[in-house]
């Protein structure tokens, strides 16, 4: 993912340097501490299914003395649910610019596939502010952007497939080439990142 927003910020010759290094480092540990969990996990499960599956010779029911610790397996499992829970609902931030309800901050729909449905759109049936919204991303998506980063062809190209990844990043430069926003929002990204690692790691 970072090397992809690498890759749009070389590819587009900005002067200006784009500081990724601590959002690689929070992808990173992010990455870490979910292989932790996943390994946190299959033991969990394999000690519950040891405790409460019938071996030969034994009786098909866990006895009464094995239910104290089946009931503490439980519970880690519960305590590692709710970190899996919690993954997800890290990734909601403040919102993309011009498109507040649109929160999640590691993927959103491929800009140009936005453009493509937008081209759809009867402007005259949406409210005056609707209007300059869909203007503003078909400006400068058409005006401003270059294949094979946002395709406008109608129907969109194979470029225009697929997710946007950290689309907050990628659209800074894509969208509105400002090189300075980008980083405002690689530092965001990085910390809501940090946050969700340290909740997996507790």
């Amino acid at each position: 993912m970072r090397c992809r927003v690498a890759h749009i910020h070389s590819s587009l010759d900005f002067k200006e340097s784009l500081d990724l290094g601590n959002l690689t480092h929070e992808i990173g540990r992010l990455q870490r501490a979910t292989a932790s969990l996943d390994i946190e996990k299959e033991a969990a499960l394999k000690r519950l299914a040891k405790l409460t599956h019938p071996r030969k010779g034994k009786l098909p029911f866990p006895l009464p003395a094995q239910w104290p610790k089946i009931r503490a397996v439980l519970e880690e499992i519960k305590g590692i649910n709710a970190k899996i829970r919690s993954f997800e609902q890290g990734f909601i931030g403040e919102g993309l610019k011009d498109r507040e309800w649109y929160k999640h901050v590691g993927t959103a729909p491929y800009v140009s596939a936005l453009i493509h449905s937008l081209s759809e759109i009867n402007a005259h049936t949406l409210s005056p502010r609707l209007q300059w919204q869909v203007a503003r991303i078909r400006a400068s998506a058409c005006l401003r952007s270059r294949p094979p980063l946002i395709c406008c062809v109608d129907p969109p190209c194979s470029h225009a497939q697929g997710a946007t990844t950290f689309p907050s990043i990628t659209e800074a430069l894509t969208l509105d080439r400002d090189v300075a926003a980008a980083q405002v929002e690689a530092d965001k990204v990085a910390l809501l990142l940090k946050a969700m690692a340290k909740r997996l790691e507790a």
